[in-house]
């Protein structure tokens, strides 16, 4: 199922930078992720997120950014996507609010760290790009069932 919602912000500072991914604010355009992984911590009670199958798209989001993003430019740091839920699930591809956020971010020059299993980032290369000039990453969850493979 997919819903559509409102919000009232769109990136959240962590309140010290990730030293995994470098990551010091956290933007998610959408709750919830088709993907359904059994490890996400999306799953976990403390976020409030009975069903993570309903997806709900946040329709204001690529308003927000452009508000929220210039108001951040003296602190200007990495934007990670991806921890809550995958910036790339099927319903991008036909939504493209992850391309259209990327663009905004790309405008405003900050850097930008995805994490994600889809391929369909590939899509996104060239604002990519542009946006590796300042910096960009992407870093793939890669999974098995067979625990020495993961290993």
């Amino acid at each position: 199922m997919i819903q559509y919602i409102e919000t009232k912000s769109i990136l959240s500072k962590l309140r010290e930078k990730d030293t995994w991914f470098g990551i010091a604010y956290n933007m998610n355009l959408y709750r919830g992720c088709q993907h359904g992984c059994i490890y996400c911590d999306t799953r976990s009670e403390c976020y409030g997120i009975n069903d993570i199958s309903t997806i709900s798209v946040k329709k204001n989001a690529l308003d927000l950014l452009a508000k929220e993003l210039p108001a951040k430019r003296k602190n200007r740091a990495t934007i990670g996507t991806g921890s809550m839920n995958d910036p790339y699930m099927p319903v991008e591809k036909e939504l493209q609010l992850t391309r259209k956020a990327l663009q905004i971010i790309a405008s405003e020059k900050f850097p930008a760290h995805i994490i994600t299993k889809s391929n369909l980032v590939k899509r996104d290369a060239d604002i990519l790009q542009d946006i590796s000039k300042t910096y960009a990453a992407v870093s793939f969850t890669i999974t098995a069932a067979d625990d020495s493979l993961s290993q």
